[in-house]
């Protein structure tokens, strides 16, 4: 096990995570180095590279990279060498991860043309919430996204939808068509019996005002679910 007494600067310079990265470049380091670029200090007790890997190794559900995006604030601060300072600053990492995902994919007007082009749009900004959210998609005649709200956000089981916001936001963007997308935390994307109610009742309501409801897209923790492509119609 590691010598958690051990300095960086007592490390030899290829075991330190900024000067690697200075003479090999950012490719060259390992996740945990990266984070201890970041954070670039550790604590009294425990180096740099000591506490990146507590941080990445230290959430149970999810390990690696992918355990920053699940952190809270509360979180992090149970882990030991982990101030307000650090959790912030970790939580800011998670913020722009999702943040540039969203921003790559959508450097041109996106364009929702099935459910697979919905969902992976959302996913990154979705499946990693600790509760359940529901999006909706506004979207022109030509099935361009034109903006989107989350609607609400509930509890780790359960999300209660507002159909009247739903279809006050669609006439506010003026939309063409709707997409109603929710994530499942640490689940299934396999819908409950709330979320055919709650399809059967967006879908009525939009149509009742003439605007399209395409789908109502589950994000789950390793796929999605389509109600549009499982068979569901609103006829």
């Amino acid at each position: 096990m590691e010598n958690l007494s051990v300095r960086i600067k007592d490390r030899r310079e290829d075991e330190r995570p900024y000067e690697k990265c200075r003479s090999l470049g950012t490719e060259s380091l390992t996740d945990v180095e990266l984070l201890a670029v970041i954070l670039r200090s550790g604590t009294r007790d425990m180096d740099v590279l000591t506490l990146s890997s507590l941080i990445l190794n230290g959430n149970r559900a999810y390990e690696g990279l992918a355990g920053i995006l699940h952190y809270s604030y509360e979180e992090l601060l149970d882990l030991k060498g982990i101030g307000p300072v650090k959790a912030v600053q970790i939580q800011c990492l998670g913020e722009l991860v999702r943040r540039t995902w969203r921003s790559t994919i959508s450097s041109n007007r996106v364009a929702f043309k099935d459910a697979v082009s919905c969902a992976t749009y959302y996913t990154q900004q979705l499946r990693f919430l600790e509760k359940e959210v529901v999006t909706v998609a506004y979207l022109d005649f030509q099935k361009r996204l034109i903006g989107d709200d989350m609607m609400t956000m509930g509890t780790d089981r359960s999300s209660l939808v507002c159909v009247r916001d739903i279809l006050e936001g669609a006439l506010k963007h003026h939309a063409s068509s709707i997409m109603l997308i929710h994530n499942h935390p640490y689940g299934s994307a396999s819908p409950s019996d709330s979320d055919y109610d709650v399809t059967e009742k967006v879908s009525a309501g939009a149509k009742a005002i003439g605007i399209e409801f395409l789908d109502h897209i589950i994000i789950g923790e390793r796929g999605f679910y389509s109600f549009r492509e499982r068979g569901w119609n609103d006829n």
